[in-house]
């Protein structure tokens, strides 16, 4: 029987995190360079504001018996990058993700994996149900070596890559003069915003809030309340146009996490880090990119030390070769 769907694609979709998001729509296109058209993908989600407007199907990522007849009918389930297996947030995350995978293989849908962070961990439970679920993917491909390391670790074979974020084109270059600062609610975040403030005070340089998830926006808004920061703006990024048109106006970019470093990286623009967890901290050793090490003197942000040309041609062609092994089983 001929499937109905090529590609079931599976992530953490639907909540508004413009770096999730940005994952599903280089996973889209880049299975669509491949050949594989829009009408074979689709998407589980839990929410359908982003997929609408992408010429793809979806489906509520909460219900189980309609995703037991998707993955019935589709060839393959693709994890489309991220970190979905680590208990940080929550133990949740591994249950659910295990599930789906499993879900998958009994229904006769490949699982395959590409551009994945695993951990960090903490205890032995979601150890085993990331080592259970992984070791299904026909393709494990991670996107660090924090990750690579973990993966070695729990006895699975993998492939180190890049984020598939990397594959998305700027329209065009940066020629601004904002200074981009990103904040999320995490442990030692304080210390980090008041020397972060100290720098746009010393800085003639208009600065914007720059928001990847409404988590982030009401966070910022806090911080620029309790911390007296003047930014002109706040902004809730929620697609690829709409950071394309902020980031081309800006010069420098100060944030918290990956996906706002990696679109800066993108548009060239001099930037500075704090890694919050090992993944950034990968990122920023990876490409050049100071760090914030806890001192009240802000890091001068720079431009990103090693080059990212032909970064979007490689990951075009690994998604390939991936796709090559699994789609056309």
């Amino acid at each position: 029987m001929k499937n109905k769907w090529d590609v079931t694609l599976l992530g953490y979709y639907g909540f508004g995190n413009l770096g999730d998001e940005l994952l599903a729509l280089s996973a889209i296109n880049q299975l669509e360079k491949y050949g594989i058209s829009r009408d074979k993908i689709i998407v589980l989600t839990a929410s359908s504001d982003f997929y609408s407007k992408l010429s793809v199907s979806y489906v509520n990522r909460w219900n189980f018996p309609k995703i037991w007849s998707v993955l019935r009918e589709s060839r393959t389930l693709l994890m489309g990058g991220g970190g979905i297996f680590q208990n940080v947030t929550s133990l949740r995350s591994c249950f659910y993700y295990w599930s789906i995978i499993e879900m998958a293989s009994a229904a006769g849908a490949v699982p395959w994996a590409v551009g994945q962070s695993i951990g960090p961990f903490s205890g032995k439970l979601s150890r085993f149900l990331t080592k259970a679920a992984l070791s299904k993917c026909k393709v494990l491909e991670v996107r660090d070596e924090s990750s690579q390391k973990i993966a070695d670790e729990l006895g699975l074979e993998s492939e180190i890559g890049e984020d598939l974020v990397f594959s998305l084109n700027p329209d065009i270059k940066s020629s601004g003069s904002y200074i981009l600062v990103n904040f999320r609610n995490w442990k030692e975040t304080n210390g980090f915003i008041l020397s972060v403030r100290d720098y746009l005070n010393n800085n003639s340089y208009p600065c914007i809030g720059v928001a990847m998830s409404p988590d982030d926006y009401t966070f910022i808004k806090s911080a620029q309340s309790k911390y007296k920061i003047n930014f002109s703006d706040i902004i809730l990024v929620k697609n690829w146009d709409e950071a394309c048109e902020l980031w081309s106006k800006s010069v420098e970019a100060i944030g918290i996490r990956l996906h706002f470093s990696l679109i800066s990286l993108l548009y060239g623009l001099k930037q500075m880090l704090f890694a919050y967890d090992p993944k950034v901290f990968c990122f920023a050793k990876r490409w050049g990119i100071p760090v914030w090490n806890k001192e009240e003197a802000l890091i001068k942000p720079e431009v990103a030390s090693v080059s990212i040309e032909n970064v979007r041609d490689m990951v075009t062609a690994k998604f390939s070769r991936y796709a090559k092994k699994v789609v056309s089983l």
